[in-house]
C-alpha cells in the first residue's frame, strides 16, 4: 500500500522541479538599460475577473500560466482579467522600473514577491486609477520592480492584473531610472511639435472662419480639435490637463472618434461640394 504512495509523491516533486526549472529568469544588468520579455512572460487568463494574488499565486503553483508566444502580448477585447507572471533577477534592483507604452489600459495592477522575504508589494496604474495616487506619476503606467530595501542579486516574481473592455495589447520593458530620463526628453519634443502644430491649424481655420464665415472651417477646425484629443499616443493630455479637470473623459474618447468621422465627412461634403458635383 506504501508503493502507490511513494510513487505518487516522487511523480509529484518531479512535476514541480521539472515546472520550477521551465518558468525563465529573466536577468537585469547593468550590461544593458533595457531588456523587453517575450517568451519569459507567463499569461492566466481569470474569466471571472474576480481572482485575487493569491488565487494568481496558486495558479501559478499548479501550472496554470501558459507561455507567451506572442511578440507583443495581445488579448482582444473581453470583459475577463488577464495575469501576466514573470521573474527578475537583478545586481542592481533599485533602479529598474517595469514599463508598459500603451497608456489606454484602463486597470493595471503591479504585485511584486520578493523570493528572499516572501513580501508582497502592490501598485495600481491605469487610465482611469488618479494620477496623484500613482506611485510614480507619469504619462505612461511605471513600476518599481523591487522593493526599496531590496539587496543585490535579489530575485522577485511579479504578477501583473490587467483589466481593460477596450482592445488589450500589452507591450512591455524592463527600463532603468537613467534610460527613462534620457528617452523622455525628445518624446516631449516631438509630442510638443505635433500639439502645437495642430493647434496652430486650428487657430488658422478659426480665424478665416470669424472672417469668411463659411461652414467648411468651421468642420475643418473641428475635425482638427477632435484629432488632437484622439491622437494622445503618449497620454500627456489626460495627464496634464483631464486628470484634473476631468477625470472621467478616458469613458468618453469613442465618443470623440464619433464626432472626428462626423467632421471629416461633413467638411469633404462642403469642400468637394459633392451634392452639386456628384449627386
Amino acid at each position: 500500500m506504501k508503493c502507490p504512495n511513494r510513487i505518487s509523491l516522487t511523480a509529484g516533486l518531479w512535476l514541480s522541479w521539472l515546472m520550477a526549472a521551465g518558468q525563465a529568469v529573466v536577468q537585469l544588468s547593468p550590461a544593458h538599460q533595457v531588456f523587453t520579455p517575450r517568451t519569459e512572460i507567463g499569461v492566466w487568463i481569470d474569466q471571472s475577473a474576480t481572482a485575487s494574488i493569491d488565487h494568481a499565486r496558486q495558479a501559478d503553483q499548479a501550472g496554470q500560466f501558459r507561455p507567451n508566444d506572442l511578440r507583443v502580448p495581445n488579448f482582444g477585447s473581453s470583459e475577463a482579467a488577464v495575469w501576466l507572471r514573470l521573474r527578475v533577477q537583478a545586481s542592481n534592483p533599485d533602479v529598474w522600473l517595469l514599463e508598459s507604452s500603451n497608456h489606454l489600459i484602463e486597470n493595471i495592477r503591479f504585485f511584486g514577491v520578493s523570493a528572499r522575504t516572501g513580501a508582497v508589494q502592490m501598485q495600481q496604474s491605469g487610465l482611469f486609477f488618479p494620477a496623484h495616487q500613482k506611485d510614480l506619476r507619469h504619462n505612461l503606467p511605471y513600476f518599481r520592480v523591487f522593493a526599496a530595501d531590496a539587496p543585490p542579486g535579489d530575485t522577485a516574481t511579479i504578477y501583473l492584473r490587467i483589466q481593460n473592455l477596450m482592445p488589450l495589447v500589452i507591450p512591455l520593458r524592463f527600463v532603468t531610472a537613467q534610460q527613462v530620463a534620457e528617452e523622455s526628453h525628445p518624446k516631449d519634443v516631438l509630442a510638443g511639435l505635433f500639439f502645437g502644430i495642430l493647434v496652430a491649424m486650428a487657430l488658422y481655420n478659426f480665424c478665416l472662419l470669424l472672417v469668411i464665415r463659411d461652414r467648411v472651417y468651421l468642420y475643418y477646425v473641428l475635425y482638427v480639435l477632435a484629432s488632437l484629443l484622439t491622437t494622445d499616443f503618449q497620454g500627456y493630455l489626460n495627464e496634464f490637463i483631464f486628470d484634473d479637470l476631468a477625470p472621467d473623459f478616458p469613458r468618453y474618447v469613442s465618443y470623440v472618434f464619433f464626432v472626428l468621422l462626423t467632421c471629416v465627412l461633413l467638411f469633404a461634403r462642403q469642400f468637394l461640394n459633392t451634392p452639386r458635383h456628384a449627386p
